[in-house]
């Protein structure tokens, strides 16, 4: 037989961390981070703040993907603590996901950014699940971490900072 069929007799937990610098002030960083503009890449075409959607906890960001298929994802922040700390769940998900991120200002210009992501992966599905759900975890925040500083710089640059 090529493949397993054993399900998941309990939930399963996946996270997935990266780091990145970024120039700038933390003020002016986290003001960015918090900027929908800065989830913009590959394959999202559009995001912004829900319509009426509160700039904090309880405020909801929508992302738009294509590829080959259009998506819709909505986060919601459930954690606010500028400029150093948020962490959003994806209300929009098939399984419970939540992101976090936390900015700490190195002392030479520069800020540490760092993405963590978690999924829980319920009962009941395939036991292959797990790796293939974690290399696309940790496969999406390292090219987030890769492509932040650029991003970030660029989205502080157009405020005149």
């Amino acid at each position: 037989m090529f493949g397993s069929n054993r399900l998941l007799r309990r939930p399963e937990t996946l996270t997935a961390t990266a780091t990145c610098r970024v120039r700038g002030d933390v003020t002016d960083v986290w003001e960015a981070l918090v900027d929908p503009r800065s989830g913009l890449s590959g394959d999202v075409v559009e995001t912004g703040w829900m319509p009426g959607s509160p700039r904090g906890v309880g405020g909801r960001q929508y992302y738009v993907t294509e590829d080959g298929t259009t998506q819709v994802s909505v986060l919601e922040v459930v954690e606010f603590v500028p400029p150093h700390r948020a962490r959003v769940v994806d209300v929009s998900a098939w399984c419970q996901s939540w992101y976090e991120v936390t900015v700490d200002d190195t002392g030479d210009g520069h800020c540490s950014v760092t993405h963590e992501y978690w999924i829980v992966l319920p009962a009941g599905v395939p036991e292959t699940w797990i790796r293939s759900h974690q290399q696309a975890l940790t496969h999406g925040v390292q090219k987030l971490a890769a492509r932040l500083p650029r991003t970030i710089e660029a989205i502080i640059s157009a405020a005149g900072g």
